[in-house]
């Protein structure tokens, strides 16, 4: 990773205490993730911002990815898939169903356990990209996710056809394998 991006790097935090118990149920939590407000994140929390401070449309992308990449996965923790699919962009929509994504986060925490907790470990946003679904705004975010019985390495793909559209999920991966999961060259 590039000592440019090094800035930007914060946690998501889970509490795992569930993860670490062994009288836990599988009854959903309502435990709600926690930001790191440290100085760096601040511009990226849109209630800590600097007064007056203007921020470039990349550093908005950026943002509103956060935003939802924070309570995508509280809905995978809780395990409430209707939540985290409320994100999912109408592209993403039109090739998998719901009820398939659905399946997918489920496999990830049948095979790993329950979600404890992710850490961002990446990102690369790019605006006004030409790209196989138009020209838009795209972002992706990279996070090292922790689960009651492994690993993961997981990548969020954001896009927007322009600014008066909502930022949305245009594909979820994740891999043990952490090498398998980096952010694309083009959005460097």
């Amino acid at each position: 990773m590039k000592n440019s991006y090094l800035p930007f790097l914060f946690v998501f935090g889970f509490a795992f205490s569930a993860c670490n118990n062994s009288t836990t149920t599988n009854t959903p939590t309502t435990e709600n993730v926690v930001i790191d407000t440290s100085e760096i994140v601040k511009q990226y929390i849109p209630e800590t911002k600097p007064k007056g401070m203007v921020l470039s449309q990349k550093d908005i992308v950026m943002n509103d990815a956060v935003v939802i990449s924070n309570d995508f996965y509280n809905n995978l923790k809780n395990q409430t898939y209707t939540g985290a699919n409320k994100y999912m962009h109408p592209d993403a929509l039109s090739i998998t169903s719901v009820t398939q994504w659905t399946e997918i986060y489920k496999k990830a925490q049948t095979s790993k356990g329950r979600l404890g907790f992710v850490t961002m470990y990446d990102y690369g946003v790019k605006t006004n990209l030409e790209s196989v679904n138009g020209k838009g705004d795209y972002a992706e975010l990279i996070f090292d996710a922790q689960y009651k019985d492994g690993n993961m390495r997981e990548k969020l793909t954001f896009f927007r056809k322009d600014s008066t559209e909502s930022l949305k999920i245009l594909a979820y991966q994740y891999d043990e394998i952490v090498a398998n999961i980096f952010v694309t060259e083009i959005f460097r």
